[in-house]
């Protein structure tokens, strides 16, 4: 399990590096509007509009990617490719100064990089399973998680000190720093567990695959059980959540430098420690 808690460390220091100053940096490219037809957009309407398929990735790519995963995909393999992507998007956005090249840079970024987490939950209960049925130990998920956490946290510091006092500083090293992070996940991913598609069926289910061939596939096993009961109302919940997280990373930390007046530096360290 070392390696998926370098993966899950490494993964959620690039999420923290680009999520917080994501926002600052486009602001601070796209201070003109600009008109599509007859339509003026300023340039936190431009903001909303690029981060917006942040929302899209989250809602579509975690299911198309484990559909993935329980083929004869291996979920190392996904996620290495994903990974890879991610760095490169990561480099793109970072030289983009115009709305299209940042819409079409960040659109890509966020379809490639946010099934990694979920790609790498279902990877931590499958190495579980396999463990078991070796006879092994399981590794509690929390336990590989919680580096997660400290991954978020590591780059916010640092990027106090590399971004540097004073006020209207260029953050364009948060990208960089993102899509170094990337290019180590997908390092790092190679050396992720290898997960026989049996194990990886069952670790999904949670117990012997149903007779039927439909429901055999665990994606639409898990839609039938997401779709009716307490689950479905869990689902809304979970939405109504995400609607919450999506309005406050995508402009608190505009907040904080256009309105409340911090410098760009501190965004890292007040998002670390919210």
């Amino acid at each position: 399990m070392r390696a998926l808690s370098r993966q899950f460390l490494i993964t959620f220091a690039g999420m923290g590096a680009i999520l917080a100053y994501l926002p600052v940096l486009l602001k601070q490219r796209l201070d003109e509007p600009i008109l599509i037809g007859s339509l003026s957009l300023g340039s936190t309407t431009q903001v909303g509009i690029i981060l917006a398929t942040t929302g899209l990735a989250i809602i579509s790519t975690p299911v198309i990617m484990t559909a993935l995963a329980d083929t004869k995909l291996q979920s190392r393999s996904i996620i290495a490719v994903l990974f890879g992507v991610s760095a490169v998007t990561c480099y793109w956005q970072a030289v983009s100064h115009d709305f299209a090249g940042l819409f079409i840079s960040h659109t890509v970024f966020a379809f490639f990089f946010w099934p990694l987490a979920a790609l790498q939950d279902g990877l931590v209960f499958a190495a579980n399973q396999q463990a078991t049925s070796d006879g092994r130990s399981e590794t509690p998920y929390h336990r590989v998680r919680t580096f997660g956490t400290i991954g978020f946290a590591i780059p916010l510091a640092g990027l106090y000190f590399l971004i540097g006092p004073g006020d209207n500083k260029d953050v364009t090293i948060a990208l960089w720093l993102g899509g170094g992070f990337c290019v180590l996940g997908l390092l790092n991913a190679l050396s992720l567990p290898h997960i026989q598609l049996g194990t990886a069926r069952r670790a999904r289910f949670n117990e012997t695959p149903p007779s039927d061939k439909l429901s055999r596939i665990p994606t639409f096993a898990a839609a039938k059980v997401l779709f009716k009961g307490p689950a479905l109302l869990f689902c809304i919940c979970l939405f109504v959540a995400h609607i919450g997280n999506s309005a406050y990373y995508g402009f608190y930390s505009i907040y904080l430098t256009d309105t409340v007046g911090f410098a760009e530096a501190w965004v890292g360290p007040i998002t670390m420690l919210g």
